[in-house]
């Protein structure tokens, strides 16, 4: 079954710093008194929705693709999706407006009315989100929608501000979390998990040290064509641009939060070659290693 968007919708591309997120309707839902025969109606998603599923043996049509869902899950919907529950199942619903624009009236909505369709938003960090996540940190989620739960209901001053706090920290856990190698979502089906995983834990404590493709399959015990092929395949990335990624993360923490030289920091990320560190700064960072230590470290 292929169901487009529905036709009515616009896509158009906007920054993450165009996000102000704004609570149509939030609201606890129990559907486990539904027979499993039971389905709800068929409709088209108008705005952007989360929910959390707290108790389920049911299933929902997101698009066109069917979904079994369970304790945990976080379901994504955006304007413009087919979407049909099937319970028994239930959790927390919260609807909103991405951008804060719509014009559309708080608490007073229904998601079987008609009404215009929000933009649905083309933008790297809502496009990596998948229509039903598992994260690991279920207790975590659970708080962050308790928090929308209840900003919305007491509608005190600070309640709007509460809430799009609380759905800018959704967001940005959901895509943190998908791109977390070792997010136990994502990576223990792949039967060389312990291995990666070993090899991971080697880098992160070596990044001063040897992480070449010899010392890490070494470390793997495959022979280096096959390590890389399975880590790139387990990671999303090469060897050498994890190992990259991990050193520019240590020297720009260094750069600001240190008063290390810059030969200090060099040979502290794996450089023995202080023009090569340089180099690898300016080409990730835009700028040398002093200017950029300059323009982000200031001293009171």
């Amino acid at each position: 079954m292929h169901i487009p968007l529905h036709p009515s919708v616009k896509r158009l591309e906007f920054s993450t710093q165009s996000f102000s997120p704004r609570a149509l309707i939030v609201y606890y839902f129990d559907g486990l008194c539904h027979p499993r025969v039971y389905k709800y109606p068929e409709r088209y998603v108008y705005d952007y929705e989360f929910e959390l599923i707290t108790e389920s043996e049911g299933s929902q049509w997101i698009g066109d693709k069917h979904y079994p869902i369970k304790k945990g899950d976080v379901i994504f919907r955006r304007p413009g999706q087919y979407t049909q529950g099937i319970p028994p199942y239930s959790g927390y619903t919260v609807i909103f407006d991405l951008l804060g624009n719509s014009g559309k009236p708080e608490k007073i909505y229904n998601v079987y009315w008609n009404q215009p369709f929000q933009i649905s938003v083309v933008n790297p960090v809502l496009d990596s989100i998948p229509p039903v996540y598992r994260p690991d940190d279920y207790s975590g989620y659970h708080t962050v929608f308790n928090e929308i739960l209840y900003d919305y209901q007491s509608g005190s001053e600070n309640s709007v501000l509460g809430i799009k706090c609380s759905l800018i920290k959704l967001i940005n856990s959901i895509y943190k979390d998908l791109n977390n190698p070792f997010s136990k979502s994502l990576v223990p089906s792949s039967p060389y998990y312990s291995i990666i995983k070993e090899v991971i834990d080697y880098i992160r404590n070596n990044l001063d040290g040897d992480t070449s493709l010899e010392r890490l399959s070494g470390i793997s015990h495959l022979s280096p064509n096959h390590f890389h092929k399975i880590f790139s395949e387990t990671i999303k990335t090469t060897p050498a641009n994890y190992v990259a990624g991990l050193r520019l993360d240590r020297a720009r923490n260094l750069l600001i939060k240190s008063s290390l030289t810059i030969e200090e920091i060099a040979s502290m990320c794996g450089f023995k070659n202080v023009y090569y560190f340089n180099s690898f700064i300016k080409n990730h960072l835009g700028m040398p290693p002093g200017q950029f230590r300059k323009t982000y470290r200031i001293s009171l």
